[in-house]
Protein backbone atom coordinates (compact mmCIF):
# COMPACT_ATOMS: atom_id res chain seq x y z
CA UNK A 1 0.00 0.00 0.00
CA UNK A 2 1.40 3.37 -0.79
CA UNK A 3 0.69 6.93 -0.24
CA UNK A 4 -0.20 7.41 -3.94
CA UNK A 5 -2.56 4.69 -3.98
CA UNK A 6 -4.76 6.57 -1.03
CA UNK A 7 -4.78 9.80 -2.49
CA UNK A 8 -5.81 8.35 -5.70
CA UNK A 9 -8.70 6.30 -4.49
CA UNK A 10 -9.88 9.00 -2.37
CA UNK A 11 -9.79 11.52 -5.16
CA UNK A 12 -11.73 9.42 -7.84
CA UNK A 13 -14.37 8.50 -5.14
CA UNK A 14 -14.83 10.87 -2.56
CA UNK A 15 -16.38 13.53 -4.84
CA UNK A 16 -19.10 11.35 -5.51
CA UNK A 17 -19.88 10.21 -1.62
CA UNK A 18 -19.90 13.77 -0.02
CA UNK A 19 -19.45 17.53 -0.93
CA UNK A 20 -17.19 18.72 1.81
CA UNK A 21 -13.66 18.25 -0.39
CA UNK A 22 -14.19 19.66 -3.45
CA UNK A 23 -15.68 22.86 -5.31
CA UNK A 24 -19.09 22.67 -6.42
CA UNK A 25 -21.43 23.96 -8.88
CA UNK A 26 -25.08 23.89 -9.56
CA UNK A 27 -25.93 22.75 -12.66
CA UNK A 28 -28.29 24.85 -14.94
CA UNK A 29 -28.23 23.21 -18.65
CA UNK A 30 -26.78 19.82 -19.47
CA UNK A 31 -27.21 18.53 -23.18
CA UNK A 32 -25.83 15.76 -25.21
CA UNK A 33 -24.30 16.49 -28.21
CA UNK A 34 -23.23 13.20 -30.30
CA UNK A 35 -20.31 11.52 -28.11
CA UNK A 36 -20.33 15.09 -25.85
CA UNK A 37 -22.47 16.34 -23.60
CA UNK A 38 -22.49 20.36 -22.55
CA UNK A 39 -23.18 21.77 -19.15
CA UNK A 40 -23.69 25.32 -17.71
CA UNK A 41 -23.09 26.05 -14.63
CA UNK A 42 -24.40 28.39 -11.99
CA UNK A 43 -20.93 30.35 -11.48
CA UNK A 44 -18.13 30.60 -13.49
CA UNK A 45 -15.74 27.50 -13.12
CA UNK A 46 -12.12 28.04 -13.28
CA UNK A 47 -11.78 24.87 -15.22
CA UNK A 48 -9.20 23.95 -18.54
CA UNK A 49 -9.28 21.55 -20.63
CA UNK A 50 -7.64 18.41 -19.20
CA UNK A 51 -8.63 19.21 -15.73
CA UNK A 52 -11.38 16.10 -13.72
CA UNK A 53 -15.18 16.67 -12.94
CA UNK A 54 -17.56 14.70 -10.86
CA UNK A 55 -21.08 14.70 -12.08
CA UNK A 56 -23.52 13.85 -9.36
CA UNK A 57 -27.32 13.56 -8.86
CA UNK A 58 -28.27 13.14 -12.52
CA UNK A 59 -30.34 10.62 -14.26
CA UNK A 60 -30.70 9.65 -18.24
CA UNK A 61 -33.72 9.99 -20.28
CA UNK A 62 -34.29 6.95 -22.05
CA UNK A 63 -36.71 7.42 -25.12
CA UNK A 64 -39.91 5.41 -24.80
CA UNK A 65 -41.38 4.21 -27.82
CA UNK A 66 -44.24 2.93 -27.05
CA UNK A 67 -46.62 2.64 -23.63
CA UNK A 68 -49.76 0.51 -23.70
CA UNK A 69 -52.11 -0.94 -20.65
CA UNK A 70 -54.08 -3.66 -20.51
CA UNK A 71 -55.70 -4.25 -16.89
CA UNK A 72 -53.02 -3.28 -14.69
CA UNK A 73 -50.12 -4.07 -16.30
CA UNK A 74 -48.04 -1.59 -18.54
CA UNK A 75 -45.59 -1.86 -20.92
CA UNK A 76 -42.94 -0.15 -21.50
CA UNK A 77 -40.70 -0.33 -24.87
CA UNK A 78 -37.81 2.44 -25.31
CA UNK A 79 -36.11 2.74 -28.09
CA UNK A 80 -32.62 2.21 -26.54
CA UNK A 81 -31.53 -0.22 -23.96
CA UNK A 82 -32.64 0.66 -20.57
CA UNK A 83 -29.90 -0.91 -18.60
CA UNK A 84 -32.64 -1.81 -15.60
CA UNK A 85 -32.44 -4.99 -13.26
CA UNK A 86 -35.27 -5.33 -11.14
CA UNK A 87 -33.30 -6.02 -7.35
CA UNK A 88 -31.80 -3.26 -8.13
CA UNK A 89 -34.34 -0.69 -9.23
CA UNK A 90 -37.95 -1.66 -7.87
CA UNK A 91 -39.52 1.54 -9.51
CA UNK A 92 -39.33 3.30 -12.55
CA UNK A 93 -40.23 6.83 -13.27
CA UNK A 94 -41.77 8.53 -16.43
CA UNK A 95 -41.77 11.75 -17.60
CA UNK A 96 -43.13 13.95 -20.78
CA UNK A 97 -45.89 10.78 -21.91
CA UNK A 98 -48.98 12.66 -23.75
CA UNK A 99 -51.34 11.35 -21.35
CA UNK A 100 -50.36 12.86 -17.28
CA UNK A 101 -51.77 9.19 -15.94
CA UNK A 102 -48.66 7.62 -17.61
CA UNK A 103 -46.58 9.83 -15.87
CA UNK A 104 -45.14 9.52 -12.27
CA UNK A 105 -43.38 6.70 -10.35
CA UNK A 106 -44.55 2.87 -11.23
CA UNK A 107 -43.76 -0.48 -9.44
CA UNK A 108 -41.42 -2.31 -11.89
CA UNK A 109 -43.08 -6.05 -12.15
CA UNK A 110 -41.09 -7.94 -14.42
CA UNK A 111 -38.30 -6.55 -16.64
CA UNK A 112 -38.72 -8.27 -20.13
CA UNK A 113 -35.20 -7.63 -21.94
CA UNK A 114 -33.37 -4.90 -22.25
CA UNK A 115 -36.04 -2.60 -23.93
CA UNK A 116 -38.82 -3.73 -22.13
CA UNK A 117 -40.40 -3.32 -18.75
CA UNK A 118 -43.68 -4.55 -17.17
CA UNK A 119 -45.70 -1.88 -14.51
CA UNK A 120 -48.25 -1.72 -12.29
CA UNK A 121 -51.04 1.08 -12.75
CA UNK A 122 -54.41 1.20 -12.51
CA UNK A 123 -56.97 -0.04 -15.14
CA UNK A 124 -59.11 3.34 -15.22
CA UNK A 125 -57.15 5.47 -16.89
CA UNK A 126 -56.38 5.52 -20.66
CA UNK A 127 -55.08 2.08 -22.56
CA UNK A 128 -51.95 3.86 -24.04
CA UNK A 129 -50.02 7.22 -24.64
CA UNK A 130 -47.10 8.02 -26.78
CA UNK A 131 -43.89 10.15 -26.23
CA UNK A 132 -42.22 10.72 -23.14
CA UNK A 133 -39.05 8.94 -21.16
CA UNK A 134 -37.69 6.89 -18.40
CA UNK A 135 -35.87 8.30 -15.73
CA UNK A 136 -32.77 6.18 -14.60
CA UNK A 137 -29.26 5.99 -12.51
CA UNK A 138 -29.29 2.26 -12.81
CA UNK A 139 -25.35 2.40 -13.26
CA UNK A 140 -25.06 0.47 -16.74
CA UNK A 141 -23.27 1.82 -19.52
CA UNK A 142 -26.27 3.63 -21.76
CA UNK A 143 -27.35 4.93 -18.56
CA UNK A 144 -25.66 6.61 -15.75
CA UNK A 145 -24.29 9.60 -15.98
CA UNK A 146 -22.92 10.38 -12.80
CA UNK A 147 -19.10 9.50 -12.97
CA UNK A 148 -15.98 10.96 -13.21
CA UNK A 149 -15.09 13.25 -16.47
CA UNK A 150 -12.27 15.10 -17.92
CA UNK A 151 -13.06 18.57 -19.54
CA UNK A 152 -12.80 18.02 -23.34
CA UNK A 153 -13.21 21.66 -24.09
CA UNK A 154 -14.32 24.90 -22.08
CA UNK A 155 -16.92 27.07 -23.82
CA UNK A 156 -17.05 29.89 -21.57
CA UNK A 157 -16.23 30.48 -18.31
CA UNK A 158 -19.48 29.31 -16.63
CA UNK A 159 -20.07 26.33 -19.21
CA UNK A 160 -17.68 23.65 -20.89
CA UNK A 161 -17.96 19.82 -22.61
CA UNK A 162 -17.01 16.55 -21.53
CA UNK A 163 -16.77 13.38 -23.85
CA UNK A 164 -18.03 10.09 -22.86
CA UNK A 165 -18.02 8.32 -26.00
CA UNK A 166 -21.32 7.43 -25.80
CA UNK A 167 -23.21 8.97 -28.37
CA UNK A 168 -26.42 6.84 -28.75
CA UNK A 169 -27.46 7.16 -24.96
CA UNK A 170 -30.59 9.07 -23.72
CA UNK A 171 -30.49 12.99 -22.72
CA UNK A 172 -29.25 13.28 -19.24
CA UNK A 173 -31.87 14.54 -16.75
CA UNK A 174 -31.31 17.23 -14.28
CA UNK A 175 -32.62 19.05 -11.53
CA UNK A 176 -31.84 21.66 -8.22
CA UNK A 177 -29.39 18.43 -6.98
CA UNK A 178 -27.57 17.93 -9.80
CA UNK A 179 -24.28 19.31 -9.14
CA UNK A 180 -20.61 19.16 -10.69
CA UNK A 181 -18.02 18.66 -8.12
CA UNK A 182 -14.28 19.70 -8.93
CA UNK A 183 -10.51 20.06 -7.67
CA UNK A 184 -10.40 17.63 -4.55
CA UNK A 185 -8.59 18.92 -1.94
CA UNK A 186 -6.90 15.78 -1.00
CA UNK A 187 -3.15 15.66 -0.02
CA UNK A 188 -0.82 13.59 1.93
CA UNK A 189 2.61 13.20 3.83
CA UNK A 190 4.12 12.95 7.06
CA UNK A 191 4.43 15.81 9.19
CA UNK A 192 0.55 16.76 10.25
CA UNK A 193 1.98 19.74 11.93
CA UNK A 194 3.59 21.04 8.74
CA UNK A 195 0.33 20.64 6.95
CA UNK A 196 -1.41 22.79 9.85
CA UNK A 197 1.23 25.15 9.54
CA UNK A 198 0.64 25.45 5.59
CA UNK A 199 -3.06 25.52 5.81
CA UNK A 200 -2.59 28.79 8.19
CA UNK A 201 -0.43 30.30 6.01
CA UNK A 202 -2.02 29.98 2.91
CA UNK A 203 -5.07 31.73 4.91
CA UNK A 204 -7.30 28.27 3.77
CA UNK A 205 -11.01 28.27 5.24
CA UNK A 206 -12.39 25.11 3.49
CA UNK A 207 -12.04 21.79 4.44
CA UNK A 208 -9.23 19.62 3.72
CA UNK A 209 -8.36 15.73 3.53
CA UNK A 210 -4.09 15.21 4.45
CA UNK A 211 -3.41 10.92 4.45
CA UNK A 212 -1.07 9.81 6.38
CA UNK A 213 0.16 6.10 6.78
CA UNK A 214 1.31 5.09 10.07
CA UNK A 215 3.97 2.65 11.12
CA UNK A 216 3.31 -1.10 9.63
CA UNK A 217 3.72 -3.59 12.47
CA UNK A 218 3.37 -7.51 12.77
CA UNK A 219 -0.05 -9.10 14.25
CA UNK A 220 0.15 -10.97 17.63
CA UNK A 221 -3.04 -12.99 17.59
CA UNK A 222 -2.37 -15.58 19.91
CA UNK A 223 -5.40 -17.39 18.34
CA UNK A 224 -2.96 -18.54 15.51
CA UNK A 225 -1.08 -21.95 15.89
CA UNK A 226 2.00 -20.07 16.08
CA UNK A 227 3.30 -16.19 17.26
CA UNK A 228 2.75 -14.76 13.82
CA UNK A 229 5.70 -12.71 14.92
CA UNK A 230 8.05 -15.84 15.33
CA UNK A 231 6.89 -18.04 12.60
CA UNK A 232 9.35 -20.72 12.28
CA UNK A 233 6.99 -22.46 9.54
CA UNK A 234 9.21 -23.14 6.78
CA UNK A 235 8.54 -23.48 3.19
CA UNK A 236 4.67 -23.04 1.72
CA UNK A 237 3.33 -22.87 5.37
CA UNK A 238 5.46 -19.92 6.86
CA UNK A 239 2.24 -17.08 6.75
CA UNK A 240 3.17 -13.89 8.75
CA UNK A 241 0.03 -11.07 9.03
CA UNK A 242 1.04 -7.43 8.58
CA UNK A 243 -1.10 -4.19 9.52
CA UNK A 244 -0.68 -1.06 7.87
CA UNK A 245 -2.91 1.96 9.72
CA UNK A 246 -3.70 5.01 8.30
CA UNK A 247 -5.12 7.82 9.41
CA UNK A 248 -7.24 10.27 7.00
CA UNK A 249 -6.86 13.93 8.50
CA UNK A 250 -9.54 16.58 7.98
CA UNK A 251 -8.91 20.12 8.03
CA UNK A 252 -11.46 23.18 8.89
CA UNK A 253 -10.63 26.70 10.18
CA UNK A 254 -12.86 27.54 12.96
CA UNK A 255 -12.17 30.73 13.43
CA UNK A 256 -15.85 32.33 13.01
CA UNK A 257 -17.14 29.21 15.75
CA UNK A 258 -15.07 29.45 18.90
CA UNK A 259 -16.08 26.05 20.14
CA UNK A 260 -15.74 24.75 16.87
CA UNK A 261 -19.77 22.84 17.03
CA UNK A 262 -20.70 23.10 13.53
CA UNK A 263 -16.98 21.49 12.08
CA UNK A 264 -17.66 18.76 14.38
CA UNK A 265 -21.04 17.76 13.55
CA UNK A 266 -19.57 17.66 9.91
CA UNK A 267 -17.20 14.94 10.89
CA UNK A 268 -20.04 12.65 11.49
CA UNK A 269 -22.23 13.81 8.15
CA UNK A 270 -18.70 13.13 5.86
CA UNK A 271 -18.17 10.08 7.70
CA UNK A 272 -20.34 7.83 5.92
CA UNK A 273 -19.02 9.27 2.75
CA UNK A 274 -15.62 8.22 3.58
CA UNK A 275 -16.38 5.08 4.27
CA UNK A 276 -18.16 4.36 1.12
CA UNK A 277 -14.72 5.84 -0.83
CA UNK A 278 -12.30 3.48 0.52
CA UNK A 279 -14.24 0.84 3.12
CA UNK A 280 -13.76 -2.77 2.35
CA UNK A 281 -11.09 -1.76 -0.93
CA UNK A 282 -8.12 -3.71 -1.36
CA UNK A 283 -4.80 -1.76 -2.09
CA UNK A 284 -2.17 -3.09 -3.47
CA UNK A 285 0.11 -4.45 -0.56
CA UNK A 286 3.12 -4.75 -2.26
CA UNK A 287 4.00 -8.20 -1.28
CA UNK A 288 3.62 -11.25 -3.10
CA UNK A 289 -0.42 -11.75 -2.54
CA UNK A 290 -0.68 -8.25 -4.16
CA UNK A 291 -4.69 -6.87 -3.06
CA UNK A 292 -5.68 -9.23 -0.03
CA UNK A 293 -6.77 -7.36 2.70
CA UNK A 294 -9.78 -5.17 2.82
CA UNK A 295 -9.60 -1.87 5.05
CA UNK A 296 -11.39 -1.69 8.02
CA UNK A 297 -12.36 1.26 10.07
CA UNK A 298 -10.53 1.75 13.31
CA UNK A 299 -11.90 4.97 15.41
CA UNK A 300 -12.20 8.98 15.14
CA UNK A 301 -12.44 11.68 17.11
CA UNK A 302 -10.23 15.13 17.52
CA UNK A 303 -6.66 15.26 16.51
CA UNK A 304 -6.10 19.09 16.81
CA UNK A 305 -7.85 22.35 18.25
CA UNK A 306 -6.44 25.33 18.39
CA UNK A 307 -9.35 27.96 18.49
CA UNK A 308 -8.77 28.85 14.99
CA UNK A 309 -8.27 25.53 13.29
CA UNK A 310 -9.99 22.33 14.09
CA UNK A 311 -8.28 18.46 13.02
CA UNK A 312 -10.52 15.41 12.93
CA UNK A 313 -8.62 12.31 12.39
CA UNK A 314 -10.00 9.32 10.89
CA UNK A 315 -8.41 5.99 11.44
CA UNK A 316 -8.00 2.57 9.58
CA UNK A 317 -5.80 -0.27 8.72
CA UNK A 318 -5.23 -3.15 5.92
CA UNK A 319 -3.76 -6.38 6.71
CA UNK A 320 -1.87 -8.81 4.41
CA UNK A 321 -0.03 -11.85 5.10
CA UNK A 322 3.31 -12.30 4.76
CA UNK A 323 4.48 -15.45 2.57
CA UNK A 324 6.89 -18.04 1.41
CA UNK A 325 7.32 -15.35 -1.71
CA UNK A 326 8.28 -12.67 1.12
CA UNK A 327 11.33 -14.91 2.30
CA UNK A 328 14.24 -16.07 1.37
CA UNK A 329 13.27 -19.68 0.84
CA UNK A 330 15.20 -22.39 1.78
CA UNK A 331 17.98 -23.63 0.50
CA UNK A 332 16.72 -26.20 -2.29
CA UNK A 333 19.66 -28.96 -0.27
CA UNK A 334 17.39 -29.17 2.19
CA UNK A 335 15.92 -32.71 3.40
CA UNK A 336 12.36 -33.48 3.42
CA UNK A 337 11.15 -36.11 5.77
CA UNK A 338 9.70 -39.57 5.35
CA UNK A 339 5.81 -39.17 6.07
CA UNK A 340 3.25 -41.73 5.95
CA UNK A 341 -0.18 -41.48 3.95
CA UNK A 342 -3.11 -43.46 5.42
CA UNK A 343 -6.40 -44.29 3.81
CA UNK A 344 -9.97 -45.33 4.84
CA UNK A 345 -11.52 -46.43 1.77
CA UNK A 346 -14.81 -48.22 1.71
CA UNK A 347 -15.87 -50.34 -1.58
CA UNK A 348 -19.36 -50.03 -1.22
CA UNK A 349 -19.96 -52.92 1.65
CA UNK A 350 -19.86 -50.12 4.06
CA UNK A 351 -16.62 -51.82 5.51
CA UNK A 352 -13.10 -49.56 5.71
CA UNK A 353 -10.05 -50.96 4.09
CA UNK A 354 -7.02 -49.36 5.16
CA UNK A 355 -3.96 -48.93 3.04
CA UNK A 356 -0.76 -47.51 3.94
CA UNK A 357 1.65 -45.12 1.72
CA UNK A 358 5.33 -44.33 2.76
CA UNK A 359 6.99 -41.67 0.85
CA UNK A 360 10.21 -39.98 0.83
CA UNK A 361 10.79 -36.77 -1.19
CA UNK A 362 14.07 -36.90 -2.18
CA UNK A 363 16.04 -33.76 -4.15
CA UNK A 364 18.28 -34.05 -6.13
CA UNK A 365 21.70 -32.71 -5.47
Amino acid sequence: MTLEDLIIQLAVYLPHNSEFFTDTYSIRVMKRLGDEFEIELDRPHNLSDGKVVTIVETQSRIPISSFTRIDTVGTVVTSIDHDLTKPISPKVTVLGSANFEFNGEFTVLNIQDKNTITVLMSDSIPSDSGGGSVLLNAGGVGSDYNNTYEVSRTTSDTSFAVNDGRSTTGQPFFDSESQIRARPRIGGGVDLEGFIKGYKNDKQVDWWMFCFLEDVFASKDRNLRTDSIQDSSAGEFFRQITIQPFTLYVMKNVSGDALARQARDDCETMFQGICKSILMHRFDSQFGVGEQGHVHFMNHGRAHFDGAIYVHAFSFQQTCDLSDRDTVRQSPDVAFKQFSLELAIKDGTEVETMQTANVQIIVPQ
